[in-house]
């Protein structure tokens, strides 16, 4: 638990970024709800969908130094299992009950350490805006001599797309934003219209040409 509160400053801007949209986004939906109960949906978002793949498979992420035909023994597995459902618990503050009575007796060092788990989870929250964190803004791109390169398939374009016709409202919240009349001139996004064919929703290729 030490070594993973203490290394905050190595875990991606990205995941910390995301808790901290997560934690506004539930404080505003749910103004009623207690921070402790809010922390624990941002702990299940950094410790479960994070943390806890490298715990209990740690070969796959490249954390232990061992040679590709030698795997974990089982023992060792079990270990690792054993250590990440405490640590499971104890982000989200599970204490064992009777189906485990021989393990009740760590229930209180599950509280101790959900303590300290709150207060990492605040923490990455606390990271600044993308702004800030990369000392940019709307002229940055305009001033940059090498232009930057995005890597995107059609798919993804066509749903790129169609977010921001959901979401005109919130991304560009000014009438006369230039979004405007270009998303009026793109129209409803469709694989047909950036290949240049008829809309034939028979024709599946045109599914395999936009991955």
């Amino acid at each position: 638990l030490a070594t993973i509160i203490n290394g905050i400053d190595k875990f991606p801007y990205g995941i910390l970024y995301m808790a901290k949209v997560l934690f506004s986004v539930m404080k505003e939906k749910f103004p009623e709800a207690l921070d402790k109960d809010l922390l624990k949906v941002v702990g299940n978002l950094i410790y479960y969908r994070y943390v806890n793949p490298t715990i209990v498979a740690p070969e796959r992420f490249d954390m232990v130094d061992k040679k590709v035909d030698q795997n974990l023994n089982n023992d060792q597995r079990r270990n690792l299992g054993s250590v990440a459902k405490i640590l499971q618990f104890a982000a989200s503050k599970k204490g064992f009950g009777e189906e485990s009575e021989h393990l009740m007796v760590l229930n209180p060092f599950i509280v101790e350490c959900h303590e300290k788990f709150k207060t990492f989870f605040l923490r990455c929250c606390s990271v600044p805006e993308p702004e800030v964190q990369f000392n940019i803004d709307q002229y940055t791109e305009a001033v940059l001599i090498a232009k930057p390169s995005i890597y995107i398939s059609l798919s993804e374009l066509c749903d790129t797309h169609q977010l921001l016709l959901d979401h005109t409202d919130s991304v560009a919240p000014l009438t006369n934003d230039p979004l405007h009349p270009i998303l009026d001139s793109l129209g409803p996004p469709s694989l047909c219209s950036l290949l240049g064919a008829a809309d034939n929703n028979s024709n599946s290729s045109l599914a395999s040409l936009g991955k």
